[in-house]
């Protein structure tokens, strides 16, 4: 391991000795066996339409759900799943292959305003977390696809989002055109600019987890918020992932 720091100088390598549960291949669940389907489209920013497909939360939760102890969810190869917020457990990979896509509908996204309108400038749910309460252990994420957080608009290169700019809704509206980071904006836009646009998702939020792995080539990419939040977990290794 080694660090990078600010002016790219790095830290001498040490190694580190690092211990998950492996997967068990016999214990893999499909989603598609639990009525997932793999319909999803895309936001064409260009053209202005926006992302669509089957809603999957339900049957990828199921899956989830169902997973025995140390088992796998797979999301397959060459599908792209529109879901809403999921959460993971314990002693479970999440082996993505193809596309897992967040749904730019903002009331699939809880937020502690929906109950009390004075908890203003809170984030909502992220895409992917484990439960706040729960401590968990052994959990990986992996795969050769992508994880999506569908938050804002490409730049006309494609290869880039835009940045958003000044604080403002109507910047948002702009720049993130039927996409999750203007949608949750204007869900929560009584509550003014600023708080308003805190109100975005992370795409992962992992809490209290003890032997955390995310890595085997998967991608995460386009939050509406942060892309990765990890916070009070043991053992944590990111190995050979993109994050854009």
């Amino acid at each position: 391991v080694q660090a990078v720091y600010d002016d790219n100088s790095t830290s001498e390598k040490q190694s580190v000795d690092v211990t998950t549960a492996a997967a068990d291949d016999t214990k893999t669940v499909n989603v598609l066996s639990y009525g997932a389907v793999g319909d999803g489209m895309q936001a064409e920013d260009e053209i202005g339409t926006a992302s669509s497909g089957t809603l999957n939360t339900n049957a990828i939760q199921k899956a989830i759900d169902a997973c025995e102890e140390n088992g796998t969810v797979l999301i397959p190869t060459g599908k792209i799943f529109l879901s809403g917020p999921l959460t993971l457990k314990s002693n479970m990979t999440l082996d993505v292959e193809g596309t897992l896509l967040a749904t730019a509908d903002a009331s699939q996204y809880s937020n502690a305003y929906d109950n009390d309108p004075a908890k203003t400038g809170q984030k909502s749910v992220s895409f992917i977390s484990t439960k706040d309460s729960d401590a968990c252990e052994n959990i990986r994420i992996v795969g050769n696809g992508t994880i999506d957080g569908n938050g804002w608009c490409r730049t006309s290169s494609g290869n880039s989002f835009e940045a958003f700019a000044g604080g403002k809704v109507t910047d948002v509206r702009k720049t993130a055109k039927n996409h999750l980071a203007a949608s949750q904006t204007a869900r929560y836009s009584k509550q003014g600019d600023t708080k308003s646009y805190a109100c975005r998702s992370n795409l992962l939020s992992l809490n209290n987890i003890d032997h955390l792995y995310l890595g085997d080539g998967i991608t995460f990419t386009n939050p509406s918020m942060h892309t990765v939040s990890i916070s009070g977990c043991q053992d944590t290794v990111v190995n050979n992932a993109v994050f854009s």
